[in-house]
């Protein structure tokens, strides 16, 4: 009833041969997907990307207010395929995280010593606290003037990895 939309046009799988990684590292995987019917899209793209939860607090008035937000800190697509009439397709993938990731994700660190100690003080009394970035691979089909059938699958990137 809602495929005029592109609600259950289809389904997409994403695999990857495995979840935890650290900046440099190659991901590598799957992107698999399967439309009810021959549909023209725009592209089929598979990508990485990081977001990040922000509370804030503060005063109005007198009274203390809280305030959420998610900021992308992060966005790198890939196009597995182009502009096409698509009924199926299965593409394997590769993306190298860069060695700067969790830097540009986090801010720069604080020097060690003194003062160091001092700025993450400061960082702990801001009014802001920052969750650590969650990482995703999201794989999509571009489907115009409908709602993409899409797939996500969480992932870790850490500086410590131990090895496998």
């Amino acid at each position: 009833m809602l495929s005029f939309l592109g609600i259950g046009l289809g389904k997409v799988d994403v695999s990857l041969e495995r979840v935890v990684f650290k900046p440099g590292d190659t991901i590598r995987g799957r992107m698999k997907f399967t439309l009810k019917e021959p549909t023209p899209a725009r592209r089929v793209v598979v990508g990485l990307y990081g977001r990040q939860r922000v509370v804030t607090t503060g005063m109005s008035n007198g009274t203390r207010t809280v305030g959420h937000r998610v900021d992308d800190v992060f966005r790198f697509e890939q196009q597995l395929a182009g502009e096409d009439l698509f009924t199926s397709g299965e593409h394997p993938f590769e993306i190298v995280i860069p060695s700067y990731v969790l830097r540009g994700a986090r801010g720069v660190e604080p020097p060690e010593g003194a003062l160091g100690d001092v700025l993450r003080a400061i960082t702990f009394l801001s009014p802001n606290k920052q969750f650590p970035v969650e990482w995703e691979i999201r794989a999509f089909v571009d489907l115009p003037f409908k709602i993409n059938p899409k797939a996500a699958m969480s992932i870790t990137i850490t500086e410590f990895v131990n090895p496998a």
